[in-house]
């Protein structure tokens, strides 16, 4: 055996990965690499996905987008988009088309109004969507906007991006907007479009202040309010109108509008236009980067190698208290890798907490996730985005199942940890191993293990000792 030769953190990788650095300066707990491996408690392997419907596209046609509309008077529905068809799928995988889009490419963004009981449906190509449990049609009515990205709730109103500003609706009403107003269309400080739009309210020491982070491409900024006029229709705005936009950063912005996401108790996390992760604390308005190690100075690719021309198919979301950040990696147009954040650690009382990345995951190729969390439910819902797979939903992150399905083909994922330490092959480092054990747990099945000889490159099967329960 091995004795004093490498420390006690070997299997401890607390800290997680370390692209940025030399792997020699790493510290006790940083790795080098877990690839479809993460760490909490010993390292384990990332759940598996199963298929939640056959291809319900035509061939070469992804998921554009999903939601799971929780109506508050009828059950919950879940709405995608791929081609130019909208659907409802069941839960049990079948599809029935409830309505059209005008695009076939792109992502399709949905949001919910419970003031209206609907869900709105924007494509960046058609007039705003709607769906109120039936049919999904355009709405009909006064200066109906062409929105790109979702449009967002702020009290009694919906804001949508439109090519002018960020538009508004009169109040409780979905079909009367401004347009290119005066004083209600909201406009930028700086040169260029709004990208984003999300919601975001403060919490005061005993109220809560409603709002929404608009973002451009490279700044972001904070609109709030508590009345946004009588009638946006108007050439000047009512008397007690006070709604207001506030650039926060002028520098940090995004073009990635699915990677937006509010986790309760965190805060709020996007994808930058400079490849990184920023973070707002919840109850703040400024935040930081927390990204840093995840931008490779090494042989594995990191945030440095998202393709810059697919920064709008990145997409972020949170479960069990994981950061889940997908990316086109090299020159893919669709997300084939992702890297996971433990996000107990944000919420540490030390000043400046550890950031724990763990990736990189290869195993999907999902071009859309969603939550779906109400009403006593509670899964992680993902759209296939490579049009050679086609249109399949997955129900994802299920620690019972070590596969990963793209279309309808079973994949195993390929598992590296590469530590800190160098290893045995390289320069005056060679050692003579009189034994080795791997020791491995699984529920349930028959264990398969392998040991690869770095040298010959021989399977060395007879040399591991498998202990199964």
């Amino acid at each position: 055996m091995l004795r004093q030769s490498v420390s006690g953190d070997l299997s401890q990788p607390i800290k997680g990965l370390n692209l940025r650095d030399p792997a020699n300066e790493l510290s006790s707990g940083e790795v080098v690499k877990l690839q479809n491996l993460y760490w909490d408690g010993f390292i384990r392997l990332i759940p598996g996905t199963v298929a939640w419907t056959a291809n319900i596209s035509s061939p070469n046609a992804y998921i554009r987008g999903g939601i799971r509309f929780y109506s508050i008077v009828d059950t919950p529905r879940r709405l995608v988009a791929f081609s130019n068809a909208l659907v409802e799928v069941d839960d049990a995988g079948a599809a029935t088309l409830i309505g059209g889009l005008n695009g076939t490419t792109g992502n399709v963004y949905f949001s919910s109004w419970s003031i209206t009981n609907s869900c709105y449906i924007s494509d960046g190509e058609g007039l705003l969507t709607v769906y109120s449990g039936v049919l999904a049609a355009t709405i009909s009515g006064t200066n109906i906007p062409i929105t790109q990205g979702p449009v967002v709730p702020i009290l009694d109103r919906l804001l949508g991006i439109t090519d002018d500003g960020i538009e508004r609706t009169d109040a409780r009403v979905d079909n009367v907007w401004s347009s290119n107003s005066s004083w209600a269309t909201f406009r930028p400080a700086r040169p260029g479009k709004f990208t984003a739009l999300h919601s975001y309210s403060l919490k005061g020491t005993d109220s809560i202040y409603p709002g929404a982070l608009a973002f451009q491409q490279n700044a972001y900024y904070h609109i709030t309010g508590t009345d946004f006029g009588t009638d946006v229709t108007s050439s000047t705005a009512s008397n007690d109108e006070n709604a207001s936009i506030t650039m926060i950063e002028p520098t940090v912005g995004t073009s990635s509008p699915m990677s937006i996401v509010t986790i309760p108790g965190v805060g709020v996390a996007w994808f930058t236009s400079d490849r990184n992760v920023y973070w707002i604390p919840e109850g703040q308005l400024s935040g930081k980067f927390v990204g840093d190690k995840l931008l490779s100075n090494g042989t594995t690719q990191g945030l440095e190698s998202v393709n810059i021309e697919a920064l709008d198919k990145v997409w972020m979301t949170h479960y069990d208290r994981k950061l889940i950040l997908g990316v086109p990696l090299g020159s893919s147009l669709t997300v084939n890798t992702q890297f996971w954040l433990d996000l107990r650690t944000l919420t540490s009382a030390v000043d400046d907490p550890i950031v724990p990345w763990y990736g990189p995951m290869t195993a999907d190729t999902w071009g859309c996730v969603w939550r779906e969390d109400q009403q006593g439910e509670l899964r992680l819902m993902a759209g296939e985005g490579k049009t050679s797979v086609g249109g399949y939903l997955y129900n994802t992150y299920q620690p019972q199942t070590a596969t990963h399905m793209q279309g309808a083909t079973e994949i195993l994922p390929v598992c590296i940890y590469q530590d800190r330490h160098n290893s045995f092959k390289h320069g005056q480092q060679s050692k003579h191993i009189q034994d080795f054990r791997l020791t491995a747990h699984k529920s349930g099945g028959n264990l398969r293990a392998g040991v690869l000889d770095l040298q010959s490159e021989a399977v060395l099967l007879q040399a591991v000792e498998v202990y199964s329960e």
